[in-house]
């Protein structure tokens, strides 16, 4: 198991990377930025993550490129490599056809009309390979039960400074919490009237597997707050928010988050650049209908 430093170092790693997805990496040259050997990175990085720098840097490249074929038809599919730092457009098929099991331009004509998952919900590849199944089939369905259950509307929010913990994986969900929980309770945050949790979604349940999955839990700060080892400190930027408000019981988020996105993308709306959250207003636990009060908040133009 990777050492508290480590930890650090690599959560650092995850975010220059997020910061130069489409530019030319290597594992040298990331070493070099994180003041590593290649071999150490190399070792660590998957001690951590769970996956080689490559393959990393290489799926979230791909499920960006999925991400622009279901909700960016305005993109033509020969542009997709230059927008997602590919080297040319075979490079990006290739690649593409191997992870997912079909062609971007196969992809893309398989979710219109009715909304598609890669494999099973909650698995992107299978043993076998990739394949599509239906997932939610019925928009219609969809967009009148998000419609019901939800207060949508288009808001802007402002500047958001947050302490959070990194969480690789489902598994670790609820460790994460109780960890920041606890950093909450001894910051004596827990007792304020606005305390809330936040969650940050670096990737997509659609397209990554829940194994992998990146999330960033935190609790809103004020911006003098000094953090240090596991807890790391972010912004979520002030603008544009399409919000959904609604009261819901844990295993119903996800389900929650894709009508939300197929409600977005059915309306006319665009996903911005920065990530998705979610405010939790109160614990589950304690409620007596044992649902959260949650706000779902994607950035749009």
């Amino acid at each position: 198991m990777a050492q508290a430093h480590a930890i650090e170092r690599i959560i650092w790693v995850l975010k220059y990377i997020d910061e130069h997805l489409y530019e030319s990496l290597s594992l040298d040259k990331v070493a070099a930025k994180a003041l590593y050997s290649p071999f150490h990175l190399h070792r660590i990085f998957k001690d951590v993550t769970g996956e080689t720098l490559n393959n990393y840097i290489v799926r979230k490249r791909l499920e960006r490129v999925a991400f622009l074929l279901m909700f960016r038809k305005d993109i033509p599919v020969a542009e997709l490599a230059t927008e997602t730092g590919f080297s040319s457009n075979a490079t990006l098929s290739r690649a593409f056809s191997k992870f997912y099991g079909v062609s971007p331009t196969r992809f893309r004509s398989l979710v219109p009309g009715e909304y598609s998952k890669i494999c099973k919900p909650g698995c992107k590849i299978q043993d076998d390979g990739a394949a599509f199944e239906k997932y939610f089939g019925d928009i219609d369905q969809c967009l009148k039960e998000i419609s019901a259950e939800a207060k949508i509307e288009v808001r802007r929010l402002a500047r958001t400074d947050i302490a959070y913990v990194t969480c690789i994986g489902v598994e670790s969900i609820d460790d994460s919490f109780n960890t920041m929980y606890q950093w909450a309770r001894k910051a004596q945050l827990t007792t304020l009237p606005d305390f809330r949790f936040i969650r940050l979604f670096h990737d997509s349940f659609r397209i990554t597997k829940p194994d992998v999955i990146r999330m960033s839990i935190g609790v809103p700060v004020a911006n003098e707050i000094k953090t240090k080892g596991a807890i790391n400190s972010t912004t979520i930027p002030a603008g544009k928010y399409l919000t959904a408000r609604l009261r819901i019981a844990p295993p119903d988020f996800g389900k929650s988050w894709e009508q939300f996105f197929i409600w977005m993308n059915e309306n006319g709306y665009k996903k911005a650049q920065s990530l998705p959250f979610e405010q939790l207003f109160n614990d589950f636990r304690t409620a007596e209908d044992g649902k959260s009060d949650v706000e779902l908040c994607i950035p749009i133009f």
